[in-house]
């Protein structure tokens, strides 16, 4: 469970009508708060920093995180109870949901095994159809952002969630994990199709479920560029994963996304019934299903892959070629198809409930004889002592990152970029082709190795840093005087407040400032050069 910290010098101490007891963390634009109602109900109360508050722009995507979050089905996620945007502090409440997180729950207690371990595929699963039912794409499904709570496993974090655009197709963005993160969303490539929008998504669950069966990564390395490289050029380590599941997470983790079987598929797999290249898909779906996502008003208070082993066919064990036939269906048919593969899973967990024996005996996937930490604690969530953990992503972690997650023990929130945005905003600059690519060098602390990836035709840029500890990520928001840009920035947890900077090239140097706030914070500089 998250620690609950008391509340800091100049915290609120009322938000709508919720009374704060606790901090539970921070991120990019706002904190997180333990709230409680007159009813004596606990919320996770994710309220918007006082200088972003002004910013109609961030009211805007406070509106369409908990749009996204409300659209998804409130037994697979922690569910919004409470939202006004229009107030002075813009916040969300969500449900507070206690339960340890699937990364506390394995290092705590080793591999999930057995009928254990079907029931966690088969519920997470069934989350992951759910939300694209709803026509959202995650970007962020990892074991800190899976609470096994009492009554299953709860799908949690939307702050960078994404609903599928009319076409149905995405701009890059290297916004997520690098250790879940698909390869052609760290290749800057868009990362989903009209045939196949939830792609990225599925490769995440197979990484997810690659932990959860083993308790290690599905691609390790010691620092975040190491691990992208893996994502990108290595296949993943299936040893101690039995049959059937193993090739099923062979399929989920190919590095061709055409490859991987939808959400869908994935249910119709794991309930040990045989998909039909004719059948649906469940998708992120487009149309007026995602048009619909973004509402004018808020809601109210209430309720890359370039060669390396893989590219070019699935990993070891995986079926052969992509069907993609299937994949051609209307949205109204994903969006029917996905709701009864969700009834017939739901049931069957229900039915199950924690601890029961499966309903039918199939082979389930085996956890290796010994999981090898990947590291001290890299997801949310960092002791493993601890007995539950909160819903709005506020989660602890603790000690060193070696699956490229980015989680750091510090005080900070997850999701806190904006919020379940569609994409940048139209009107905002894009990164021109001098910006494009990878940058490496130093900053004026002393540190070296840094990363700095900026997509071809992006608004966004993605910086890590030498010792893999920190990732942040940049969206140009205007140009500045300096021939550059001005942006918007987020960090992951312990990667300093920092949430405004400027980017230029001078001399063949590309400087990035990460601003300062007097009695606040000062400014982080780094000096680098075309890698």
């Amino acid at each position: 469970m998250t620690e609950i910290r008391p509340l800091r010098t100049g915290d609120p101490e009322r938000i709508g009508p919720y009374r704060l007891t606790g901090f539970l963390g921070r991120g990019g634009q706002g904190a997180v708060f333990l709230g409680e109602a007159e009813d004596g109900s606990r919320a996770a109360v994710k309220v918007l920093d006082a200088e972003w508050a002004e910013d109609p722009e961030y009211r805007r995507r406070f509106v369409r995180e908990a749009a996204a979050a409300r659209r998804v089905a409130s037994f697979c996620t922690a569910q919004v109870v409470g939202a006004d945007v229009h107030a002075e502090r813009p916040y969300i409440a969500s449900e507070y949901v206690p339960g340890p997180t699937l990364r506390e729950a394995v290092e705590k207690d080793g591999p999930r095994t057995g009928a254990d371990l079907e029931r966690l595929a088969v519920a997470t699963a069934t989350a992951l159809a759910a939300v694209h039912g709803a026509g959202i794409e995650h970007r962020d499904l990892k074991p800190g952002n899976v609470l096994l709570a009492p009554d299953g496993p709860r799908v949690i974090d939307f702050g960078i969630a994404r609903v599928a655009d009319v076409s149905g197709t995405h701009s890059g963005s290297l916004i997520g994990t690098p250790g879940y993160m698909a390869p052609e969303r760290i290749a800057g490539e868009p990362a989903g199709s009209p045939a196949h929008p939830g792609a990225a998504d599925v490769f995440s669950w197979g990484a997810v479920m690659l932990y959860a069966a083993t308790g290690r990564a599905a691609f390790e390395g010691d620092s975040v560029p190491n691990v992208m490289h893996r994502v990108l050029h290595e296949d993943p380590d299936l040893s101690g994963v039995e049959e059937p599941l193993r090739g099923l997470l062979a399929r989920c983790l190919s590095k061709d996304p055409e490859r991987r079987p939808d959400s869908s598929e994935l249910l119709l797999d794991l309930l040990g019934r045989p998909a039909a290249d004719s059948g649906p898909a469940a998708g992120p779906t487009a149309g007026p299903t995602a048009a619909a996502a973004e509402p004018e008003t808020a809601p109210e208070t209430g309720s890359g892959r370039t060669g390396g082993p893989g590219r070019d066919g699935a990993a070891p064990g995986s079926p052969a070629a992509p069907r993609t036939g299937r994949r051609a269906l209307r949205p109204a048919l994903l969006s029917a198809a996905a709701l009864v593969l969700l009834a017939a899973a739901l049931g069957g967990y229900l039915a199950l409930g924690p601890g029961a024996a499966p309903p039918q005996e199939r082979p389930a996937a085996a956890a290796a004889s010994d999981p090898g930490r990947t590291d001290g604690a890299a997801e949310p969530g960092a002791s493993p002592s601890e007995p539950g953990a909160a819903s709005a992503s506020a989660t602890a972690s603790s000690g060193k990152d070696r699956d490229g997650d980015g989680e750091k023990p510090e005080d900070d929130a997850e999701g806190e970029d904006g919020g379940g945005e569609e994409s940048p905003e139209p009107d905002g600059p894009v990164f021109p082709d001098a910006f494009a690519g990878s940058w490496t060098g130093t900053d004026r602390d002393g540190g070296t190795g840094h990363v700095l990836t900026v997509p071809p035709e992006s608004r966004t840029a993605s910086l890590v840093s030498g010792d893999g500890e920190c990732t942040w990520s940049f969206t140009a928001v205007r140009k500045n005087d300096r021939g550059g840009y001005n942006a918007t920035m987020t960090s992951d947890r312990g990667c300093g407040p920092h949430t405004t900077s400027s980017l230029w090239i001078e001399e063949g140097t590309l400087l990035v400032h990460m601003h300062g706030v007097p009695g606040n914070h000062e400014a982080k500089w780094f000096d680098l050069t075309r890698g």
